[in-house]
């Protein structure tokens, strides 16, 4: 049985470290590599069309010490190839720094590579090398990055210690290949304050030989945070493959990856979280996918009864035999899962507990029936139905645990009536409906719940909130049913916002925003700060930030809502805070309405000027 326990994890463990201290740095005397080190003369900015090396040296080395600085420019490829008796690996981008001259000379090492970075090599690879160290800074950029090579090899490695910072961006993608031995795609660690950051325009691909990694992150102490926006794939082809591995001692380690993770081969994990004293967090916009004969979708470590470790995915969690499990015990304690569903097919478990048996060394599964209970499921619904019931938002997205009633409403306009169905066909559960718009399900176990409503004007006229339409009629809207106005377009866009550290942050319209019916808007608001009426409403909905924004620079956040607005005309949009703002419409059907910074369950209204309410 090749499933690994402790002893493998360490052996593993050992071989990384390995990999990570087997690289030097020094000088080579070649005309097409780009080279700036700190003692050897340089121009503060370099700019070349391309850079290559054909030994295996690298074929561009950064290396800035005591406050010096350079940004180097490459304008097309940088490729490395074939191999050298005086390095120890074939590397693409070497860049380093460290310490400053003083607190306004900080040593900075800018390198921005405008086309991809190429390494084929016979042994131990890197596409990229970055480091930062003592307050340093090392800043990498690239299209993308592909390695190859019959030994090690990793796409791009990031570490950071001693309160350096280092950030590495990919616009697409990274493939690394090993024929014989071990891939990584992203190796990123932190040690002593030092805060690492890599993020990838598209997709992660790995495969191997012998051990596949999408991501494995080790955050000793310091913060790591890992954003991917497309998939993270890794195949083994002889032994233990992983999408992502977050490892954490006393550190912060956070991984994004808004499409899904997928592992194969004989052992395998989709996602794994292990944490001895650190807060992990991982976001997974997809699926979890685990394809191996061996091991499960996804595995928490716990090790620390303070550990807390916040998982989030907002697709379907299925292993080939076991789904969530959990190294140690059967609780989830300063555990928080969110998914949308869990693959029991066959008559496999939600989530188990695993352990080593003592005599025989074999890995036993057991059923975690306390965990199973605490999960959060996502309740999807289409955007004009309002959720409500003893579960929680969270990142924006309802959740209730197996067994609760949810409470479904939409507002639908006279002569109508409203028909709820699951949008996936999911027939373990049942929707109870009175036709009139209210509606209630209770949770199953496994989750998979996303509905949607159609609304009924007669036998011959049927629509959906949804924009689909199931005869030859057109969808209809009344002035009052503005909740059909959510359209996917307008919820699928994003908001941007910058903290103080000068990062970005971006959250989907759908995930902080949920439409309300009039009734429900009102109710939200103190009867003795606004005298409300019912007419002239554009539209209505609840908002909750969740403190994704609390460190913005500005103090509100622009959110883009689709309401029955006209263009050049100003609304009032009152907020159940008591605060009001006028807002000029500048785009037909779209209204851009400032939101405080630190809005939570914030409900608004938008009231045509001719007929607001005044505000007291």
């Amino acid at each position: 049985m090749i499933r690994r326990n402790l002893c493998k994890t360490k052996k593993f463990t050992a071989i990384l470290v390995t990999v990570l201290l087997s690289n030097c740095i020094s000088v080579p005397a070649l005309a097409t590599n780009v080279i700036a080190v700190t003692g050897t003369q340089h121009e503060e900015s370099i700019e070349k069309e391309s850079a290559s090396s054909d030994d295996g040296s690298p074929a561009v080395i950064v290396s800035m010490r005591d406050g010096d600085k350079v940004t180097v420019d490459i304008k097309g490829d940088v490729e490395t190839s074939k191999d050298s008796d005086s390095w120890n690996s074939s590397i693409g981008v070497a860049t380093s720094s460290s310490g400053k001259k003083d607190d306004d000379n900080v040593s900075n090492a800018d390198v921005n590579i405008g086309g991809d970075v190429t390494v084929i090599s016979e042994d131990l690879a890197y596409g990229i090398d970055a480091s930062a160290e003592n307050e340093a800074v090392t800043e990498v950029s690239a299209k993308n990055i592909n390695v190859t090579s019959e030994g090690k090899d990793i796409g791009v490695k990031a570490g950071s210690s001693g309160n350096g910072s280092t950030v590495v961006e990919i616009e697409e993608d990274i493939k690394t290949t090993s024929y014989s031995d071990s891939a990584f795609g992203i190796v990123p660690s932190s040690d002593s304050g030092g805060v690492t950051a890599v993020t990838v325009g598209n997709d992660v691909e790995v495969k191997a030989r012998k051990t596949a990694e999408g991501v494995f992150a080790e955050a000793k102490s310091g913060t790591i945070n890992v954003e991917v926006s497309g998939s993270v794939s890794a195949e083994s082809e002889k032994d233990l493959a992983i999408g992502v591995f977050l490892y954490t001692e006393d550190g912060d380690a956070s991984a994004t990856v808004m499409g899904d993770v997928v592992s194969s081969g004989p052992d395998s994990d989709g996602v794994d979280l292990w944490s001895v004293n650190g807060d992990i967090k991982a976001y997974i916009d997809g699926n979890v996918v685990q394809n191996g004969q061996e091991g499960q979708a996804v595995l928490i470590n716990k090790k620390a009864d303070d550990t807390h470790i916040d998982l989030i995915v907002n697709g379907t969690v299925s292993g080939r035999d076991h789904n969530l499990v959990f190294q140690y015990g059967d609780s989830a304690e300063n555990i928080d899962i969110s998914v949308w569903k869990v693959d029991t097919s066959g008559g496999k478990a939600v989530a188990e507990s695993m352990k080593t048996n003592s005599e025989t060394g074999e890995l036993e599964y057991s059923c975690a029936e306390v965990a199973e209970k605490e999960i959060n499921y996502i309740i999807k619904a289409s955007p004009s139905i309002s959720l409500s019931g003893n579960g929680k938002y969270i990142s924006g997205m309802y959740t209730d645990n197996q067994d609760k009633t949810v409470y479904l409403k939409v507002d639908i306009p006279s002569g109508h009536r409203a028909e709820f169905y699951d949008v996936n066909g999911n027939s373990n559960y049942r929707i109870v409906s009175d036709g009139k718009g209210n509606a209630y399900l209770v949770v199953p176990r496994g989750g998979g719940v996303e509905v949607g409503v159609r609304l009924t004007k007669s036998a011959n006229d049927i629509s959906s909130d949804d924009g689909s339409d199931t005869s030859d009629n057109k969808k209809t809207s009344t002035s009052t049913d503005y909740g059909s106005a959510f359209s996917e377009e307008v919820m699928g866009l994003h908001i941007i916002s910058v903290n103080n550290k000068g990062e970005y942050r971006v959250q989907r319209v759908s995930d902080v925003l949920r439409p309300l019916d009039t009734l429900t808007a009102i109710n939200s608001f103190l009867s003795d700060a606004v005298t409300m009426r019912t007419e002239n409403i554009k539209g209505a909905g609840v908002v909750s930030f969740n403190g994704m924004f609390a460190d913005s620079v500005s103090e509100t956040v622009d959110v883009l809502v689709s309401a029955g607005v006209t263009a050049g005309e100003t609304y009032k949009v009152l907020f159940s805070d008591g605060t009001s703002v006028l807002v000029l419409c500048h785009t037909e059907g779209i209204l851009n309405i400032p939101f405080i910074k630190n809005a939570d369950g914030l409900t608004y209204i938008i009231y045509g000027q001719e007929l607001s309410p005044p505000v007291g």
